[in-house]
């Protein structure tokens, strides 16, 4: 099978990281909706994370994806790391390196973009409900690097 376009590419994994039969294992499903900006151009974007529990030191493994209301798309994995705050508290950071597919959004300057993102968030019963922001560079490995930053709002759902 030949794919036309990266896009042809990452629109099935997105839809395998969204999909209800994720595996089994201890974790957290992450859906955030928030509004990605670059250049004064502004996009929504659904984007879904999974945290599981391989550990490297302190840090858990995560991988996910993101859509955004112009087809761009970007799925990857990378580090998640959360702190418990005072009572149901947390703050929540994480890195992920990825492939990003602009569909009809703006151009970041090369295919591989790293999200690096900052959330603040309170647990409510299994779940819990955050806002944060993120942002997605190629750090310099193209030409041009204008980075996109996102305000979202995060909901997390427990998976046992």
């Amino acid at each position: 099978m030949k794919f036309r376009s990266l896009r042809h590419l990452l629109m099935p994994v997105f839809a395998f990281l969204t999909a209800s039969a994720m595996p089994a294992s201890a974790g957290e499903t992450h859906l955030s909706f928030g509004f990605r900006s670059v250049d004064n151009h502004e996009d929504a974007e659904i984007y879904a994370r999974r945290i599981t529990d391989r550990r490297v030191g302190p840090l858990n493994l995560a991988y996910g994806g993101a859509l955004t209301e112009e087809g761009a798309v970007w799925v990857g994995v990378g580090l998640q790391r959360d702190w418990v705050l005072s009572g149901p508290w947390y703050v929540s950071a994480s890195v992920m390196p990825g492939l990003r597919d602009r569909g009809g959004g703006p151009d970041l300057g090369h295919t591989v973009q790293i999200r690096s993102g900052l959330e603040i968030g309170r647990q409510f019963g299994a779940g819990a409900l955050g806002i944060g922001i993120d942002h997605i560079s190629n750090a310099g490995l193209g030409e041009d690097n204008p980075g996109s930053n996102a305000l979202f709002l995060r909901y997390r759902l427990p998976v046992r």
